[in-house]
Parts: C-alpha cells; sequence; structure tokens
C-alpha cells in the first residue's frame, strides 16, 4: 500500500511539474479536477485469536471534465462521475454491486495564480441512475434508484 502511495504521489507530481494552466477566454479544460481510482481491500476480523476473512471490497471510479473559458478564469462544462463498487463475502456466495451514472453541469472559479498554485473554486450539480444488486446463494434481488449530486 505504501508503494502505491509513493508511486502515485511520484506520478502527480512529475504531471503537475509538467503542466501549463491556461484560463484565459476562450480555451478548453480537459480533465480538470478527474479521478481515476481502483481500490481493493480485504477485511478481516480477528476475535479470540482466531483470525476471519470477511470479504474483499472493490472501488472504481471515474470523473472526468470538459469545459470552456467563457472569460478569464471561468470554465463552465460538464462533469460526470461513473462509480462502480463490489463487495464479495468470503463465507458465502454472497455479494453486493453498486452502479452508479452521473451527469451534469459545472462551473469553477481560478481565484489567483499563486506562482504556478492556481486555487480554485467550483461548484458542480448532477443528476443520474444507479442500480443495487444483491446476490445471495441462489437468490438476487435489484433495485434501480435515482441519484443526485450537488
Amino acid at each position: 500500500m505504501k508503494k502505491m502511495f509513493f508511486a502515485t504521489a511520484a506520478l502527480w507530481l512529475g504531471v503537475m511539474s509538467c503542466t501549463f494552466a491556461q484560463v484565459e477566454k476562450g480555451n478548453w479544460l480537459f480533465g480538470g479536477s478527474s479521478n481515476l481510482e481502483f481500490n481493493s481491500e480485504k477485511e478481516k476480523v480477528k476475535m479470540d485469536n482466531v483470525t476471519n476473512e470477511l470479504g474483499t471490497y472493490r472501488d472504481f471510479d471515474f470523473r472526468p471534465q470538459v469545459g470552456y473559458f467563457v472569460i478569464d478564469k471561468l470554465p463552465v462544462g460538464l462533469a460526470m462521475d461513473i462509480s462502480l463498487d463490489k463487495m464479495k463475502y468470503s463465507d458465502s456466495d454472497s455479494e453486493y454491486i453498486w452502479n452508479d451514472y452521473v451527469f451534469g453541469p459545472f462551473v469553477r472559479y481560478y481565484l489567483t495564480d499563486l506562482d504556478g498554485f492556481m486555487p480554485f473554486a467550483e461548484a458542480s450539480v448532477g443528476f443520474g441512475v444507479g442500480k443495487q444488486k444483491e446476490i445471495y446463494e441462489s437468490s438476487e434481488n435489484e433495485v434501480k434508484y435515482s441519484v443526485f449530486w450537488l
């Protein structure tokens, strides 16, 4: 886990040192605050010197943005959030699966340029759909729902 953290930090610093912000009117913003992450973890419980594995959790999120600078330091555009999660229990054939798909507009304002570091404020709203599936032994239950994010 530590190796993954340091590798990600090194990659991020390398990319950030080679990028230059162009925040003037007429430019495009691609990727903005996009995240592409994959988490996988195993849950274990230790009781009375006996360790039991509960299961494995996986999470995959993809959050790209594309925007257009309508004036200097102010892009507006569309954001997307795709989230795929799964929990698989070790002691049975049970698993839970969640999928969310959200789309919506965003607006961002770059506050100032601090020698290449540009803090910003951002607002967004999103609407979408989600699905939760529960599989337990031989039965399956599925629920669909609406998603709203702010």
